[in-house]
C-alpha cells in the first residue's frame, strides 16, 4: 500500500478529463497503459492474466479443476463452462490439458469516449496452472471448429461480467473504500449497430476442405 510510502497531505487530486482526453498520441498510449494497468488491478482477485496473450482467463478451481459460470445471455439465464478438464483417452486419471475461457482487451478512444474491445479466446494449460507446450495448436484447431454463434455467445457472457458486479468494490491508492461512482473502471454495455446487411447464415457454416485433417486430430487429442 502506498499509504506506506508517501504522506497523504503531499496528495493532489487531479481531474480525470485533464489526463484521458490527450492532444499529444505518446500521452494517449500512457493513458491507455494506465487504464491497462487498473484493468488488471481491478480482475487480479477473478481471473487470471495470461502474458504470453495478453489476455484474461478464468482460474481453475482448487478441487477438480472445471470451473462452470452462469449468468445470463441475449435471451434467457445459461452457463459455460469456463475452465474444462481434458483427460487421457488413456488413463482418466490423468490430465491431458485444461481449456480456459479468456479474453484479449484493448483500450480504444474515439472523441471524447474510451472504449474496451473484448476479443474471446482461449488459453490452455497442462493441470490448470503450468503452461501448456502444445496450446498454440490446440488454439489454432479451437478456432477453426468455432462457429459465429460461438463466439457470440463467449463474448455475451465477457460483457455481462465486465459489466456486472463481479468487480471489487473500489479503493484509492491508501486503501480507502470509495464512492461508488469513484475509483475503479466502470464498464457499461455498448448497444448494438443494426446494419441493413448482414454475412448470410450458411456462410458461417461453410467448412475449408482442408480442416477435415486438423478436425479429425483435434477430436483424436
Amino acid at each position: 500500500m502506498l499509504k506506506n510510502i508517501v504522506d497523504i497531505d503531499t496528495v493532489e487530486e487531479e481531474r480525470i478529463d485533464a489526463i484521458a482526453f490527450p492532444d499529444d498520441e505518446a500521452d494517449e498510449h500512457q493513458f491507455i497503459g494506465l487504464l491497462g494497468r487498473a484493468l488488471r488491478t481491478q480482475l487480479d482477485s477473478s481471473l487470471v492474466f495470461d502474458k504470453d496473450q495478453g489476455a484474461y482467463h478464468f482460474p481453475a478451481a482448487p478441487e477438480g479443476i472445471g470451473v462452470t459460470y452462469a449468468y445470463r445471455s441475449l435471451k434467457q439465464a445459461t452457463s459455460a463452462e469456463v475452465v474444462k478438464v481434458y483427460k487421457n483417452t488413456k488413463d482418466d486419471t490423468k490430465i491431458n490439458y485444461v481449456r480456459h475461457h479468456a479474453f484479449v482487451p484493448r483500450f480504444w478512444r474515439l472523441g471524447d469516449n474510451w472504449y474496451l474491445s473484448v476479443t474471446p479466446t482461449f488459453v490452455f494449460t497442462r493441470d490448470g496452472v503450468r503452461p501448456d507446450r502444445y496450446a498454440a495448436d490446440r488454439l489454432t484447431k479451437k478456432k477453426k471448429l468455432e462457429k459465429n454463434q460461438a463466439i457470440l455467445g463467449q463474448f455475451v457472457m465477457w460483457r455481462r461480467f465486465l459489466c456486472g458486479e463481479s468487480i471489487e468494490p473500489a479503493i484509492d491508492l491508501f486503501g480507502t473504500p470509495l464512492p461508488s461512482e469513484q475509483g475503479s473502471i466502470r464498464l457499461c454495455p455498448v448497444d448494438a449497430i443494426q446494419s441493413p446487411r448482414s454475412v448470410p447464415e450458411r456462410q458461417w457454416r461453410v467448412r475449408d476442405p482442408a480442416s477435415a485433417s486438423t478436425d479429425q486430430e483435434e477430436l483424436s487429442v
